[in-house]
């Protein structure tokens, strides 16, 4: 894995922690949940990282989940009647539909994916839809770049979304975004602590931490890159842009200087 070909920051802590990508990815998440994680959710958990971290940005899958159900699984959202049903409400309510067949305005899952517009593509199957893996490959394969074509790839998220409304869908884009500063330090706790209690010879073995790879994986965070996304990227130390990014850099070597 190299952190100049992916240029994810969950991605980048996997590389300079020395730990898979998937365990980084669910170690984030149970950093920051704030309700308790049952066994049964562990293992929808680990599933969801394993999915997002086959993709080329398992970073965007971090951000839309935060931000469609706070990284819960039993979830679904009926629009019309503004209700949520959580657990085993949430469970029955799937069975039901899953009998009934009705094209209702619902959003199932950790992913929030709407029944109505993308059953088929679950083959009518509401409790295959909420699995998160399943959302995963769903939205790489087939609903990302439908968005793309759609709404260009730099507008993407947005329209996943709210595709008919440019401006709910800029709305939405710019609170994904900001989860980018979330995400980026609690991986940089979690690098922090796990490089402290990584033995120094370990420790030497592992890449160099870099400004420029950093600079590249923060960069493509906020960018919100489309998964499975071919183009190259830049991998050459740039002059930070703006003051934020300047800050993000400055804050992480301090956040890391102790380790290395």
């Amino acid at each position: 894995m190299s952190i100049l070909a992916g240029a994810s920051m969950i991605f980048y802590a996997a590389l300079h922690t020395g730990q898979p990508c998937d365990k980084v990815f669910a170690d984030s998440i149970l950093e920051i949940k704030q309700s308790q994680t049952s066994v049964e959710e562990k293992v929808q958990l680990n599933r969801f990282a394993k999915a997002a971290c086959k993709t080329s940005n398992p970073d965007i899958f971090w951000q839309i989940a935060k931000q469609e159900s706070s990284f819960r699984f039993d979830i679904v959202r009926i629009n019309k009647k503004n209700r949520v049903l959580e657990g085993k409400s949430a469970l029955k309510y799937l069975k039901s539909l899953k009998s009934s067949q009705k094209p209702v305005n619902v959003d199932i899952g950790m992913m929030q994916i709407n029944w109505y517009w993308h059953r088929q593509e679950f083959n009518h199957d509401p409790l295959k839809m909420l699995d998160a893996a399943e959302q995963v490959k769903y939205v790489e394969s087939i609903m990302a770049p439908m968005m793309v074509q759609r709404c260009t790839a730099d507008r993407w998220v947005g329209c996943y979304h709210h595709p008919s409304n440019k401006r709910r869908a800029e709305a939405y884009q710019q609170m994904v975004k900001k989860s980018a500063k979330l995400l980026t330090f609690t991986l940089l706790r979690y690098m922090k602590k796990t490089l402290k209690e990584i033995p120094v010879t370990t420790r030497k073995l592992l890449p160099q931490l870099k400004k420029s790879d950093f600079y590249l994986a923060y960069r493509n965070l906020v960018r919100m890159q489309v998964p499975n996304d071919s183009r190259e990227a830049d991998i050459k130390e740039k002059k930070m842009k703006t003051s934020e990014e300047e800050l993000m850099i400055l804050q992480s070597q301090k956040l890391l200087s102790s380790n290395t």
